[in-house]
């Protein structure tokens, strides 16, 4: 049997779930498939919230150990990640709630659990349960990028998916990428009290921001111990037991317990067989128009996956 609906939205993210919301309140017949049994995507798991609880947390580590500005005794840092990772597990849970499954089916949405992809482009298939809609928006996101850099595949490194529970505090940190992640990251776990490497291919940190913004970041990030490498490119990646060995095209070699890549984001298309839906797409996303149509104007995409 194939199920006939108003609307589909695949992905169960910020965007996903503001437009499931909005639309079974307005009456319409909707259905939300998400990959994962909890919803709220990278912003909820992975992205804004761990992050920014993390950075309280190492904000409030960098005013301890400064506390003699405001003429208060510093005290020195004993940070413990299971700590730190119980607040940021309490963010997570306390806004998880308002993405729950429970929540939307009680708006009206049916809410399914898979992996979704498109037999035609009115149709998708999710567990085998065929579903054709009116309408369908895209909203899977987007996921690390991990390039092509000799050894890497063989070596363990961290990403945005394991970066908010990591069990012990790394000694030394060694960060590939400069842009915003990599900045946060660098500035969190320095204050934290790791030994922060931070390696950028460009000739400055943030390159999609202005000049001046650069500048200040590197210099606050050098006066409070970070390493900057501007203009390095990474040649090979390998492990000596569990040291990681950073090799760069000028021949230096970085030293780290732990390796964590922050150099960029891709769309996660190739799983929808958006060929079959008549939706063009590259490996930058899918191309929208101002309404957020794709090129089968009855499939709209939005956020990351664009």
């Amino acid at each position: 049997m194939i199920d006939k609906r108003d609307l589909v939205v695949i992905g169960g993210g910020a965007g996903g779930l503001v437009v499931a919301s909005v639309a079974s309140q307005l009456g319409l017949d909707v259905v939300l498939v998400n990959k994962e049994e909890a919803m709220g995507g990278d912003c909820l798991h992975y992205g804004c919230v761990p992050s920014k609880a993390l950075l309280k947390s190492a904000s409030v580590a960098h005013l301890m150990s400064n506390a003699d500005r405001w003429g208060l005794t510093p005290t020195e840092l004993d940070t413990d990640m299971r700590l730190v990772n119980r607040v940021i597990k309490k963010s997570i849970d306390t806004i998880q709630v308002h993405d729950s499954r429970e929540r939307f089916e009680a708006l009206g949405c049916e809410v399914i659990t898979g992996a979704a992809r498109f037999l035609s482009p009115s149709q998708i298939e999710v567990n085998e349960q065929k579903i054709n809609a009116k309408r369908f928006v895209i909203a899977t996101g987007s996921s690390a990028f991990v390039p092509e850099i000799k050894g890497l595949t063989e070596v363990d490194y961290l990403t945005n998916e394991d970066m908010f529970s990591l069990p012990v505090l790394p000694g030394k940190l060694i960060i590939l990428g400069g842009g915003p992640v990599g900045v946060e990251m660098a500035q969190a776990y320095s204050r934290l009290g790791s030994d922060v490497t931070l390696v950028e291919m460009a000739s400055r940190l943030i390159p999609r921001m202005d000049e001046d913004s650069s500048s200040i970041l590197k210099d606050v990030l050098s006066s409070e111990g970070v390493t900057v490498h501007l203009r390095a490119e990474v040649v090979e990646v390998f492990a000596d037991n569990e040291e990681k060995h950073i090799k760069l095209s000028d021949g230096a070699v970085l030293k780290a317990d732990a390796l964590l890549l922050a150099i960029g984001r891709r769309p996660v298309v190739e799983s929808l067989d958006l060929d079959k839906a008549d939706v063009d797409y590259s490996e930058m996303g899918i191309k929208v128009n101002r309404k957020m149509q794709s090129s089968n104007k009855r499939i709209f995409a939005c956020g990351d996956v664009t």
